[in-house]
């Protein structure tokens, strides 16, 4: 047994699933850490690393990049820090933590301490388990049962359920155990909650396939182990078509339900828990639940609970990554007392997500939407397709692509981007705020009727809504209906225009021009559209430093 940094690791390889499984990883990113554990007096090759591990088989070097960025995240280290594990240029990779090798016969004679994951710190002298600063959510999925009484399309069921594990994965704010622990599982009788106890996991995906002719029916359900509550269930009925796309669909359907049924659930859980018990993970939804009512008055409140989930546990990427979101934006709605200083600690906080996690998709997303209200149009659109990149099923990160697009320029492609967030999160209650996102890109490509009808979509679901209400005003200026845009100005508060030099940072200032003079014709006072440009001009040359 290796202890380094406040971390034990079992090297016995008959616990390696368990260690693996315990830590959070796949237990081929656990082969890689040990492996350098033990090879640490030396530089490991990506020759030794491909023997060693893959028995010699061909990889690609962004798959042995990810496992090793896996390997430094399990540990606590990054590919910025390397504390731990370290980048030889041009020759491999080194283990450079201290490290103390405890003897088999001590190990043997202690009760047996399972490997202490880095979200753990060990107590005093005591001698008691530690307590976890960080109690992420786990999820295991199960093999589908094939329901067809045919063994042949065994391979069916279990390519399913291999996509969704792969798919929820791609979410890094909570852990999916691997495959290789779920799947012994398979053709068992084993209860939810026994499975929950054994993987560690809150949560069991189950399902089944049944096919008949060119038919199949999936059913997939999201199930609380501990006590067999039911949290989400669908059914889904396809033409067989081609097998691979029919994995990949319900793979996406499933991932996408799954996350927000989950989040609901980890919300209610960190309600119910008294203040001093809460951990970084119970701040960090808590936080999150403050963050979604989008008000003034709430915002403070998320603040201040992913400020104290960063406080207690420093590495915790997705905190970082949200509590860029909130400053974001506060910021782009007019409630920071200094816009510049805000933004900069939005921009620093998504770059300290990236850095802990580079595969983390809403931290790029966290970036994108930071780096747009910067003003640095070229980043924020760049972090924005990364995040589609890593997560296609993230809604989110179409937003925050969409946004950096029609405000830089590119209104076709945000369209597209939009219309896949759209697709995704149909029944987002936040959808307002994609509507009219949507309607100002629509008016930005001088597409008047359809900036018209996002803005309805938008006053829908919130009835009243400036924003939406000023970009249907402008569309119907366009369109010739002056009166019914004055009727719909008319009852905007001043405050929304005040908000619109942060709200609306254009790369080009002709497309501002374009909404203003159009809110003058419905309007809107010369007084209110010149204090409009001379704001918007003046953080465009505070701004300036940063691009």
């Amino acid at each position: 047994m290796f202890t380094f940094d406040d971390c034990s690791i079992d090297c016995d390889r008959r616990e390696l699933r368990r260690g693996a499984d315990l830590i959070g990883v796949e237990p081929q990113v656990f082969d890689v850490l040990v492996y350098l554990i033990r090879n640490r007096d030396r530089v490991v090759s990506r020759d030794d690393l491909l023997a060693s591990v893959w028995s010699g088989r061909i990889v690609s070097e962004s798959t042995l990049a990810s496992r090793i960025n896996a390997a430094r995240t399990a540990i606590g280290d990054s590919g910025v820090q390397q504390r731990l594990i370290r980048t030889i240029a041009r020759k491999g990779f080194r283990f450079v933590g201290q490290v103390r090798e405890a003897s088999h016969s001590a190990a043997a004679s202690a009760p047996h301490q399972p490997a202490l994951p880095r979200d753990m710190k060990p107590t005093a002298s005591t001698g008691a388990p530690a307590r976890p600063l960080l109690e992420r959510s786990s999820i295991a999925v199960l093999p589908f049962i094939n329901m067809s009484g045919d063994p042949e399309q065994e391979y069916l069921a279990d390519g399913i359920a291999e996509e969704v594990i792969a798919a929820l994965s791609k979410w890094r704010w909570f852990l999916v155990i691997a495959r290789n622990s779920t799947f012994a599982f398979k053709g068992g009788s084993v209860s939810t909650k026994q499975i929950g106890e054994e993987l560690g996991a809150r949560y069991v995906v189950e399902g089944s396939v049944r096919r008949a002719g060119t038919r199949v029916r999936i059913t997939a359900q999201l199930i609380e182990a501990e006590t067999g509550r039911h949290i989400w269930a669908d059914r889904y009925d396809r033409d067989i078509g081609d097998l691979f796309v029919l994995q990949d669909e319900i793979a996406q359907h499933v991932v996408v339900a799954v996350d927000p049924a989950i989040r609901v659930s980890e919300v209610d859980h960190a309600k119910r828990k008294p203040p001093g018990r809460m951990d970084a993970w119970d701040h960090f939804l808590r936080g999150s639940y403050h963050f979604h009512f989008g008000s003034r008055r709430e915002t403070p409140a998320a603040l201040e609970h992913l400020q104290r989930a960063i406080e207690i546990d420093p590495h915790f990427g997705p905190a970082h990554a949200r509590l860029a979101m909130t400053h974001t934006y506060a910021a782009s709605v007019g409630w920071a007392a200094d816009y510049r200083n805000t933004m900069r600690t939005a921009v620093n906080a998504a770059r300290t997500a990236i850095a802990l996690d580079p595969f983390d998709s809403s931290a790029h997303a966290a970036a994108s939407g930071a780096l747009t209200f910067m003003r640095q149009h070229d980043a924020a659109v760049e972090a924005g397709r990364r995040a589609v990149d890593l997560n296609s099923n993230y809604d989110v990160g179409y937003f925050m692509l969409g946004i950096a697009l029609t405000l830089g320029g590119e209104v076709v492609e945000a369209l597209s981007a939009f219309e896949s967030a759209v697709r995704l999160s149909p029944r987002d209650r936040a959808a307002w705020g994609l509507h009219t996102w949507r309607a100002l890109a629509h008016y930005t490509a001088r597409q008047y009727d359809a900036a018209h009808g996002a803005a309805d979509r938008a006053l829908v679901d919130r009835p009243g809504f400036g924003g939406a209400k000023v970009t249907k005003a402008a569309a119907l200026v366009r369109l010739g209906r002056v009166l019914e845009a004055k009727k719909m100005l008319s009852d905007v508060p001043i405050i929304i225009f005040s908000q619109m030099p942060c709200a609306v940072p254009f790369r080009n200032p002709a497309n501002l021009e374009h909404v203003l003079v159009a809110l003058e014709k419905a309007g809107l006072s010369r007084t209110i559209s010149k204090e409009v440009r001379r704001r918007f001009a003046e953080l465009d040359v505070q701004l300036e430093q940063f691009r």
